[in-house]
């Protein structure tokens, strides 16, 4: 008998620690007798320091989530679908429910609070609106742009047939080539706006990571000469995953050359690659500084690709504009490279973003959906 209630407490432990949401459960006294490892790893807490203690104490860097549990147990108040953010300076949103805990004879015996973390549907629900927000935007903004690619050729044409006219006045000829030469500087504009505003066609096809980016290798290193800049590539172990070669070559010239001219005479750029179980990259992205890169799929391998160069870096202001459409800190240049960039890693199920490095300069991630390699095919 001994035996079998042990089996069964033991088992109740193992369901309690395989949950996906937390699981708090307190005693009539406000003491925290269960704290699941879910629990443990939404708020941060080790499980060693909340058994046993007055909550209280435990969640007291939580004050949303304090007043709740203040509401569930203290009040005896029950709670439905309740919203909490649980910080403001880097937003974790949980949604919670509690319960009376009863024991015999509908006898009381705490209050349990389950809880699930919502940051990731979160973040999940604000990328659709803004993919919707952004296709109906870019279909208006599509019509416009070749609206008015229409007059400006119409416009270089008539510019091209003054200068053969005005041949015999230099000065005039002049100031019509000068008119000719922002007809074209529009003309980029629009292009790249279409470039951007119009869906991103995929043809993926599945490829090796590290040869996909030796193939843009020469690109880069060809524009890095100029400046006597080295471009560093760290090729890792096999990679393989789906996607649209050009599209991503494109993406990742984008980051190199951005790179590169952030870099001083002489310095180098690095291009790195790795491979990545979901825990691994969970681990990496926090440990680098980009944890709003966690993406919400809960399985998976992944692809993570750096560029790293020895700039000034990017000021603070900054850095959650670099991908805005436009925005740009360079004399020349349109804005657009970096937004580009973002769409197409959104395209292939990816994502983007930065960091300032803290031994100097930038970090632009990558990251993509994988494919994980067989035991038999890594032996």
């Amino acid at each position: 008998f001994n035996e079998m209630t042990q089996r069964l407490q033991s088992h109740n432990e193992y369901i309690l620690e395989s949950m996906s949401n937390g699981l708090l459960v307190l005693d009539l006294n406000g003491n925290i007798t269960t704290f699941n490892r879910a629990a443990s790893l939404i708020l941060e807490i080790p499980q060693e320091k909340a058994i046993g203690q007055p909550y209280w104490v435990v969640l007291s860097p939580y004050p949303g989530f304090l007043n709740a549990i203040h509401l569930a147990h203290g009040k005896r108040h029950h709670l439905e679908n309740k919203e909490i953010n649980l910080s403001e300076e880097s937003p974790k949103f949980i949604r919670l429910r509690s319960a009376p805990l009863l024991g015999e004879d509908s006898r009381e015996l705490g209050t349990e609070i389950l809880f699930t973390d919502e940051t990731q549907l979160r973040k999940l629900q604000t990328q659709v609106k803004t993919t919707e927000k952004m296709a109906t935007i870019g279909e208006l903004a599509a019509g416009i742009a070749h609206e008015i690619r229409n007059p400006l050729g119409a416009m270089k044409g008539f510019a091209e047939i003054l200068q053969k006219k005005l041949s015999k006045q230099p000065e005039a000829k002049e100031m019509v080539a000068d008119i000719a030469s922002e007809i074209e500087i529009l003309n980029k504009i629009v292009t790249n706006f279409l470039v951007f505003a119009k869906p991103t066609s995929i043809e993926a096809q599945e490829v090796e990571l590290g040869e996909t980016i030796e193939g843009v290798m020469p690109l880069i290193e060809k524009d890095a000469e100029h400046k006597g800049i080295k471009v560093v590539f760290q090729k890792s172990d096999e990679v393989l995953l789906k996607l649209d070669v050009e599209q991503f070559r494109r993406a990742l010239l984008n980051l190199a050359l951005n790179a590169i001219q952030a870099s001083e005479k002489k310095s180098n750029v690095t291009i790195g690659m790795e491979g990545f179980s979901r825990p691994e990259l969970v681990a990496f992205l926090k440990e680098k500084g980009f944890s709003e890169l966690v993406p919400v799929e809960t399985e998976g391998y992944w692809a993570g690709v750096w560029v790293l160069d020895r700039g000034p870096g990017i000021a603070p202001e900054n850095l959650k504009k670099l991908f805005t459409p436009f925005f740009t800190t360079k004399t020349e240049g349109f804005g657009l490279g970096l937004s580009i960039t973002k769409k197409i890693l959104e395209a292939l199920g990816g994502s983007v973003s930065v960091i300032n490095r803290p031994e100097g300069g930038a970090m632009f991630l990558m990251i993509l959906p994988a494919f994980e390699k067989k035991k038999e095919e890594a032996s």
